[in-house]
């Protein structure tokens, strides 16, 4: 007992942090020394400390021994919150030769940690309260209600009006009967708005007889696929003629007169009438 009693006495603790002072953010090391007789066995505690101020950048510390036989724990941590800290104390267990283990509770340092931002030197201060919607504002709340059904009751309107156009302009189930109705409402004028709507009026005719041949597809690619189709050359030499002075117009500037806008529009209604007609090929 008596030697347990002066071994006891060369137990002795140290502890360190480096650097004493950090920024948010900045890893730093806190180690622990334990000076004990040799023979003796040193457990230090898995972590040091974790909350929201002070975080482990490590799962357990680095164990080592130094020259004159001390035991050293370093433990790598990073600060988050800025000011001054105190590290609880944390038990570390000595095992003496021949003894029973003996806890000892130390106390480890930690660093100073100072805020990222720069000190504010240009005499700001903060905007006071700003108002908010409160009992006082209760009385325009039927307005605001009568301002958002007004404005559905108009997005509602767009939308019926929409749906009632797309309805008028799209080709009903009977492909020819609808692009003949629609070029009969066409006037032969010499203006871009002809040639765009007697272009459209043929390329949907044409959608809707056979969906390969889509409104995605250039003047040209509808062109093939006419001919891969085995359609009879004399209909898609008289459709590239429609559609080659459609896309002069729309791209090109061209402006063709009154009576070539006519002829256009009598050639489009005649090519409408004999597409994919049995008779029609027959005659070709």
């Amino acid at each position: 007992m008596i030697l347990a009693a002066l071994l006891l006495f060369q137990v002795g603790f140290a502890t360190g942090v480096a650097p004493d002072t950090v920024t948010v953010g900045d890893p730093f090391r806190v180690v622990l020394r334990v000076s004990a007789p040799p023979g003796a066995r040193v457990e230090f505690p898995p972590t040091l400390l974790r909350n929201d101020s002070i975080g482990a950048l490590q799962a357990a510390p680095q164990l080592r021994a130094d020259s004159a036989g001390g035991h050293l724990a370093a433990y790598h941590l990073v600060a988050w919150v800025t000011g001054g800290h105190t590290a609880p104390a944390i038990p570390v267990t000595v095992l003496l030769p021949g003894g029973i283990p003996q806890q000892y509770q130390v106390q480890p340092p930690l660093p100073f940690v100072r805020s990222v931002l720069p000190a504010d030197t240009a005499g700001l201060r903060p905007r006071g309260p700003q108002d908010v919607w409160g009992t006082d504002r209760a009385a325009t709340l039927p307005s605001l209600l009568l301002g958002l059904a007004a404005l559905l009751l108009l997005a509602l309107l767009a939308w019926w009006l929409w749906r009632r156009r797309r309805g008028a302009l799209a080709p009903a189930a009977d492909p020819r009967g609808w692009a003949l109705a629609a070029l009969t409402e066409l006037r032969p004028e010499h203006t871009e708005a002809f040639y765009v709507q007697l272009s459209a009026i043929l390329r949907e005719f044409l959608a809707a007889r056979n969906m390969e041949w889509g409104l995605d597809l250039s003047s040209a690619e509808l062109l093939d696929r006419l001919a891969a189709s085995a359609t009879p050359p004399p209909q898609i030499t008289a459709l590239r003629g429609v559609l080659g002075a459609a896309d002069r117009v729309k791209f090109a500037r061209s402006r063709p007169g009154a009576e070539e806008a006519q002829g256009a529009l009598s050639l489009a209604r005649d090519w409408v009438q004999g597409f994919g007609r049995s008779d029609q090929v027959k005659a070709a």
